[in-house]
């Protein structure tokens, strides 16, 4: 007969913030949970999971079936929720805590980038175009984003390089991509591709 192995699963609250998401008081989501739950199965820790981030998405524009679903997916693919899921340990007001702290992180970061899809796909079709239409020589990704971004007609905050990139990956050649000095000239080739073809 096999021994129950104690198994004692850590959260990291270190880049977790006090201050709750969204304005949704940490303690009225806390309290209406069970205060332990047995045993648990994966079937159990997913709902405890889909409970939290139904209370927890409180903006009317928020409560969106597929936002849901992917804030759940966030939280569930954590490496902490992960680590539950596999060693089914109990449950208990601690773990809970992490869970949820888990899912305020999770929902800040999925709401974020759904904002700024919009942005990302008007520079990802700008990219497209530029880098598989003209002869961009060794005109670098980075350096046709910041070109953008200190564009007057481009009023929306610029996403991230890497996220610009990710994007791109497999889309336009490798040597686009990769980090590294333009040519010299780069600022009027931007220049004049613009010029013809406006933000």
């Amino acid at each position: 007969m096999k021994t129950a192995k104690l198994v004692k699963i850590h959260f990291d609250y270190s880049c977790i913030s006090d201050t709750p998401a969204y304005k949704t008081p940490l303690s009225t989501i806390y309290d209406t949970l069970p205060s332990q739950i047995g045993k648990t199965s994966t079937s159990k820790i997913t709902q405890l999971v889909h409970d939290v981030v139904i209370q927890l998405v409180k903006k009317k524009e928020h409560q969106d079936e597929e936002l849901i679903s992917k804030i759940e997916q966030a939280v569930l693919n954590h490496k902490d929720v992960k680590e539950l899921l596999k060693t089914r340990v109990p449950i208990n007001a601690l773990t809970k805590r992490g869970i949820i702290a888990v899912a305020r992180v999770c929902y800040g970061g999925v709401v974020s980038y759904q904002s700024r899809q919009p942005t990302v796909k008007r520079i990802v079709g700008i990219a497209k175009d530029f880098f598989l239409t003209q002869e961009p020589r060794n005109v670098k990704l980075g350096s046709l984003i910041n070109f953008i971004k200190h564009c007057p007609k481009f009023n929306f905050p610029v996403p991230t390089i890497s996220t610009i990139r990710s994007a791109l990956t497999g889309v336009i050649p490798e040597k686009y991509l990769i980090k590294g000095r333009s040519c010299t000239d780069v600022y009027s080739l931007l220049q004049s591709y613009f010029k013809l073809n406006p933000i």
